[in-house]
């Protein structure tokens, strides 16, 4: 059986992302995005959850998303799940785990006019 590591996110901007470049000198984008769900809980009552993401871009996109993304813009992102292990100054490893995209999108944010009565 053939595995797959897809992601697929729609959701808003947290804050303008960061451009920065690489050790290699390739150009990335760092930001987050934040999709809201809907769930009973124990209650039978509704509860809104938001979920943060973290988002890297790479080569060209990274510049296009630095120039066209803000706080609060409307994003689709879809590419794949990666970890990573991080060494802390005390010794101590903690893991990473962020969405590395092959695909951003900018949808615009719908139109809503008024109707003459």
């Amino acid at each position: 059986m053939r595995s797959i590591n897809r992601v697929f996110l729609v959701g808003r901007v947290g804050a303008k992302p960061e451009l920065r470049k690489s050790k290699n000198g390739k150009d990335y984008a760092k930001f987050s995005i934040a999709t809201n769900r809907s769930f009973k809980n124990g209650a039978g009552e509704y509860e809104e959850r938001t979920d943060w993401h973290r988002i890297m871009v790479w080569g060209y996109d990274a510049q296009k998303c630095f120039d066209r993304l803000e706080k609060g813009s409307p994003v689709f992102v879809e590419g794949e799940l990666n970890q990573f292990k991080i060494e802390e100054d005390n010794g101590k490893s903690q893991y990473m785990t962020t969405v590395t995209a092959n695909e951003v999108s900018f949808p615009s944010l719908p139109i809503q006019s008024a109707t003459a009565s």
